[in-house]
């Protein structure tokens, strides 16, 4: 990433770079480009935050109602 930025940087919810990226996709035009480099800079994907959940179990669960399961890469 650039200037070394950890991709597995957890903010106080416990959360990655990658949960905050599956979580609002609906709102990134670029989030699969953005979710591939995640991953090839060894984003752990399954990382759990403060709630034990993975960045995956937010690609498929609508927990707001506010955005549609992430598409496939």
């Amino acid at each position: 990433m650039a200037l070394g930025m950890d991709p597995n940087f957890a903010d106080l919810d416990k959360r990655t770079p990658l949960h905050h990226l599956v979580f609002h996709s609906a709102n990134l035009d670029g989030s699969p480009q953005l979710c591939r480099l995640l991953l090839e800079r060894q984003a752990k994907v399954n990382a759990l935050d403060k709630y034990e959940r993975s960045p995956i179990f937010y690609c498929f669960t609508d927990i707001e109602g506010t955005h549609s399961p992430a598409e496939p890469l």
